[in-house]
């Protein structure tokens, strides 16, 4: 098993409350996470505590699909996930400051590998930072087009 984490600060031009939605609305996925090719929510009705998200990722080459659990939902505050899937367990999310003009957007989590993939693993410990900081720097340039 190998464990990597990720710890991620972005300010994003727009109001605290829409980069909440947009972030809390998982069907947006694909537009900024590299490597989503797929993400859907499965569990009717608004975001909340217990919604689960199916996705599917291009990870190293391989899909891999995996269900989140969203584990805390507090409005233009906090969203935090776990997931599972053969390859991984995860947990992490994000925090919310801002007003009408801008929003810091706060990332941590964690990434455990499961015990028989070690080379995968190596590759995911080495690239859950790196690719992080691309992804809140895709979701910046998004949602500053949208203004």
């Amino acid at each position: 098993m190998a464990k990597a984490t990720a710890d991620v600060s972005v300010t994003i031009d727009r109001p605290v409350g829409e980069v909440f939605d947009f972030m809390s609305r998982y069907d947006h996925n694909v537009e900024w996470q590299e490597g989503v090719v797929s993400s859907a929510q499965i569990t009717p009705g608004e975001p909340r505590v217990g919604v689960e998200v199916r996705y599917a990722r291009e990870v190293l080459g391989r899909r891999i699909e995996s269900t989140s659990t969203m584990v805390v939902h507090e409005p233009a505050q906090r969203l935090r996930m776990r997931s599972e899937s053969a390859l991984f367990t995860y947990e992490g999310g994000y925090d919310f400051d801002g007003d009408e003009a801008s929003t810091r957007v706060h990332f941590r989590g964690e990434i455990t590998t499961k015990a028989l993939l070690g080379f995968v693993a190596r590759g995911l410990a080495g690239r859950f930072q790196t690719q992080m900081e691309s992804d809140l720097a895709r979701l910046k340039r998004l949602l500053e087009g949208r203004a």
